[in-house]
């Protein structure tokens, strides 16, 4: 895709809202902002730490050079070897070096077990032939009925996400589902954008969800529960390729008028999808608030003047009730 192709999909990015589940999060858990004396400035964290950002800028280099993901990994060890020796607290002595590799070994072990299940799979699906046959399995399972074929569509790509890079998932994906999908009257740009997006949210998708291994290797928690906090906090993202198909003025294809139509339409669900996620709105919410408010959100999405015509009352009216003081 070239830049103002990318630059089509930055627009409805900004819509996805992950910050105001973390908002409502933090106000649910009554988890308070730090004190100004609790955290540093940010001159004194790059004069202790602004060192280590040379390995960060070693590896984008790398990748944005062309190199693997290996190659790219090995240079940024080199850097952060060479950046520990400027300071005498980071320097790495030989038994911290040991201690660093043994460490890494068994922290390895969840992630390298999930990739290797992983691999399996896509080297069943690849070796069997059916990965040249994905297209013929969506209209299979799902007919011509555009939301189930985009369902399946979804699945696959997570699927093929699992045990491949994102790159390599995204292009597999858009030479076998996206000419279905097509062919179903989903505009090109927002059928690839769909497969994009889940190529990339398929490494946060349990049951394999590879960055969640390698998050709870760091954090020393359950990889399955970490992915599925990860799914409930990313929830935005996992509905707005489905907005895509639905709605191509998200991407920037229609009247002004059009654009400023389904961003509003779906700016207003996504945040009552949100709101029912973290069942908190400056207080709790009920099952039998939370249900309406999420289903609400969720028909917004279409973009169709009748049912958002149909669901903004009912939004309106379940937040009204949610944010009202309490009566006496």
């Amino acid at each position: 895709m070239s830049t103002s192709q990318w630059r089509r999909s930055f627009r409805p990015c900004c819509t996805t809202c992950r910050s105001t589940g973390w908002h409502l999060r933090a106000q649910r858990d009554n988890l308070a902002p730090l004190d100004s004396g609790q955290s540093e400035s940010l001159f004194t964290i790059l004069r202790n730490g602004g060192l280590f950002l040379v390995p960060l800028v070693a590896v984008s280099w790398a990748l944005i050079d062309g190199y693997t993901p290996t190659y790219a990994a090995l240079y940024g060890l080199a850097a952060v070897v060479v950046v520990s020796l400027f300071k005498r607290s980071s320097r790495i002595t030989p038994a911290m070096a040991f201690d660093i590799l043994a460490d890494t070994s068994v922290r390895m072990v969840a992630v390298a077990g999930a990739c290797a299940a992983a691999g399996l799979v896509i080297g069943g699906i690849t070796m069997t032939g059916l990965a040249s046959k994905l297209g013929h399995v969506v209209f299979l399972l799902a007919g011509t009925d555009l939301f189930l074929s985009l369902l399946v569509a979804a699945v696959m790509t997570i699927i093929l996400g699992m045990g491949m890079p994102t790159p390599s998932a995204y292009i597999l994906a858009a030479v076998l589902i996206a000419p279905v999908m097509k062919q179903l009257g989903v505009d090109l740009m927002a059928a690839h954008l769909f497969l994009l997006y889940f190529a990339v949210m398929s490494a946060l998708t349990p049951p394999v969800a590879v960055a969640a291994y390698a998050a709870s290797a760091i954090a020393d928690e359950s990889p399955l529960r970490i992915a599925l906090i990860a799914v409930r906090m990313a929830l935005p993202a996992f509905l707005i390729p489905f907005a895509f198909a639905y709605s191509p003025a998200l991407i920037l294809q229609g009247s002004a008028g059009e654009i400023a139509w389904a961003t509003g339409c779906v700016f207003i669900g996504l945040m009552a999808v949100v709101a029912a996620a973290e069942a908190y709105l400056r207080r709790p919410m009920t099952l039998a608030e939370r249900l309406p408010l999420g289903l609400a959100g969720l028909a917004m999405l279409s973009t169709r003047p009748l049912v958002v015509l149909a669901c903004l009352p009912l939004i309106a009216f379940i937040l009204w009730r949610v944010t009202r003081p309490p009566a006496g």
